[in-house]
C-alpha cells in the first residue's frame, strides 16, 4: 500500500473525533480517539489529544497513560512539554513537593509566553499563581482565558475564589451573578448568590432577584421552587406554603400544580405532619402520568420513605422510576447507595457511570463512586473521584471534608490541611470544616512537641 493510499484511508477516520470535539461532544470524541490509538499506537497527535482531553476532565490516570506515551514519542513537541509540566505539577500537588511545583510552573510559564493559546500551560500557571503569596497575580491570566473561552466553569470558579480571597465583596456578587446567568441549572451557585445577598442583609434584593430569575408564574417550576426555598429559609414554613398555594392555583389542572402540591407536602413532613404528607404524595402519584416531573415527585417521596425507615416502599418507588426512565440520575443515586451498603460495588458503579454520563459535574455521584471504589479496594480511583468532587464544588464543605478524611487515612495530613484551608476560605464558619482542620493542626502540634522532647532527651 502506498503512502498516498494510507493517508486517504486514515485521514477521514481522524477527522471524525475532531468534528466531535468541535461540536462539544467530548465523550464521543474521546471514545473515537481511543479507537484510533488502538489501531495506531505510536501516533503522537492522537496521544497528545487524548492526554489533553483527560487533563481537561481531570482524569489523571488517563492523562498519565497517554501523556507519557506522547512525551516518549515527541519529547520536543510544545504540547507534549505542556502535558509534561501538567503531570509534574499534579504529582507535586499530591506529594507536597515544592521543588516539583516550582519546576513545573517555570516550564509552563515559558510555554505560555511562547504560545498564548496553550490552555494546559495556562492552567498550571493560574494554579501556581493562585497558591503564591500574591494570588491576585493570577487574575489577568484567568481573564485572558475567559476572553478565549467565556463559558469555562473552572476558570470562572477560580476567578470567584480569588475575589473571595481578596475580600472583594462587590466583585464576588458580580461574579456570582455572572455565573448564575451562565449556569442556571447549578443550584449551588444560586444558593451562593442568595448567601451573598443575605450577607449584605438585603433580603428584599435577594427575593426580587430570585423572582426575576423564576419568570412567569406558569412557566418552568425550577426557578419558583428556589423562591419557595428562600421564603422558607428566611420567613418560615407559612410563607413558603402561601407561595406554593398561589403557584398551585395559577397552574391548576397542569403537572406543575402537582409539583407545588408535593412541595407543600414535603414541608408538612418537615413540620412533623408525617401521615398527612405521605397521604398527599400517594394521592398525587396515583393519578400521575409518567414524566420527568412525576419522577422528581416520586424521588422526593422515596427519600421521605427512607427518612421514616420504610426502605421496602422507597425501593419500590425507585424501581418504578427506573423502569420508566433507566437513566434517571436521582433514582440511580439512591439505588447505588443501597448497592454499596450491600457490598455490591460493581453493580453500583454501573449505575453511577450511567448517572455520571447524564450529569458529569454531580458531586454526589462522584462521592458515591468513590465509596464504591473503596469497597473494591481501589483507593487510588476513590481518591481521584473525591478530589474531582471537591474541585468541581470549589471546596464545598461536604466534599472537602470527605476528601480531607480520605487523605488523612492515607497519612497525607499536609494535603488534607491544604484542602480544608481552601474550603475554610469560602466557608469560614462551617463547623465540619473547622473541626477536622483543628484536629489536623492539634495533631501537628503534638508531633512537633514530641519531636522537640525527643531531641531534648537525646542531647541529655
Amino acid at each position: 500500500m502506498s503512502f498516498d493510499m494510507m493517508v486517504s484511508i486514515k485521514t477521514p477516520a481522524r477527522s471524525w473525533p475532531i468534528l466531535r470535539l468541535q461540536q462539544g461532544d467530548v465523550p464521543a470524541a474521546y471514545g473515537q480517539y481511543l479507537r484510533l490509538i488502538e489501531q495506531y499506537l505510536d501516533t503522537p497527535e492522537v496521544r497528545l489529544t487524548l492526554a489533553g482531553i483527560a487533563i481537561d476532565i481531570n482524569n489523571w490516570d488517563e492523562a498519565r497513560r497517554h501523556g507519557q506515551a506522547a512525551i516518549a514519542l515527541v519529547p520536543d513537541d510544545p504540547k507534549a512539554q505542556s502535558i509534561s509540566a501538567a503531570l509534574t505539577y499534579r504529582e507535586g500537588t499530591l506529594n507536597d513537593d515544592a521543588a516539583a511545583l516550582d519546576q513545573a510552573a517555570v516550564a509552563a510559564r515559558s510555554l505560555l509566553d511562547a504560545n498564548p493559546e496553550d490552555e494546559i500551560a495556562r492552567r498550571v500557571v493560574i494554579d501556581s499563581l493562585s497558591r503564591s503569596t500574591t494570588p491576585m497575580d493570577a487574575m489577568p491570566e484567568i481573564d485572558h482565558a475567559l476572553e478565549r473561552n467565556p463559558t469555562n466553569y473552572p476558570y470562572h470558579a477560580a476567578r470567584l475564589w480569588l475575589l473571595t480571597q481578596d475580600q472583594n465583596i462587590a466583585g464576588v456578587g458580580a461574579q456570582l451573578e455572572r455565573m448564575v446567568a451562565l449556569y442556571p441549572d447549578d443550584a449551588e451557585l444560586t444558593q451562593s448568590l442568595i448567601g451573598w445577598y443575605l450577607a449584605q442583609d438585603d433580603l428584599a434584593g435577594a427575593e426580587a432577584y430570585l423572582r426575576a430569575l423564576a419568570g412567569e408564574v406558569t412557566g418552568p417550576t425550577d426557578g419558583h421552587v428556589v423562591v419557595v426555598q428562600f421564603l422558607q429559609g428566611t420567613q418560615g414554613s407559612a410563607a413558603a406554603n402561601q407561595e406554593l398555594d398561589r403557584l398551585a392555583a395559577a397552574n391548576a389542572g397542569t403537572p406543575n400544580a402537582e409539583v407545588y402540591r408535593s412541595l407543600s407536602a414535603a414541608i408538612q413532613f418537615e413540620d412533623g405532619e408525617t401521615e398527612a404528607a405521605i397521604a398527599t404524595f400517594v394521592n398525587i402519584l396515583a393519578g400521575a402520568a409518567p414524566s420527568g416531573q412525576t419522577s422528581r415527585i416520586r424521588n422526593t417521596f422515596a427519600r421521605l420513605l427512607i427518612a421514616i425507615g420504610d426502605q421496602a416502599a422507597a425501593r419500590a418507588e425507585v424501581e418504578v422510576i427506573l423502569t420508566q426512565d433507566p437513566s434517571n440520575v436521582d433514582a440511580l443515586k439512591l439505588r447505588a447507595a443501597w448497592l454499596i451498603a450491600e457490598d455490591r460495588a460493581d453493580q453500583a458503579i454501573l449505575d453511577l457511570r450511567t448517572a455520571l454520563g447524564q450529569q458529569p459535574r454531580d458531586a454526589e455521584v462522584l462521592t458515591l463512586m468513590a465509596q464504591a471504589h473503596e469497597r473494591e479496594g481501589k483507593r487510588a480511583l476513590a481518591g481521584e473521584r473525591l478530589a474531582l468532587a471537591a474541585d468541581i464544588t470549589n471546596g464545598a464543605p461536604n466534599e472537602a471534608v470527605h476528601y480531607a478524611n480520605f487523605l488523612l487515612t492515607d497519612g497525607r495530613a499536609a494535603a488534607a490541611r491544604s484542602v480544608l484551608t481552601d474550603a475554610r476560605a469560602t466557608n469560614p464558619y462551617n463547623v465540619d470544616v473547622l473541626t477536622v482542620l483543628a484536629r489536623i493542626l492539634l495533631g501537628r502540634r503534638c508531633m512537633d512537641r514530641s519531636a522537640r522532647h525527643h531531641q531534648h532527651t537525646t542531647r541529655h
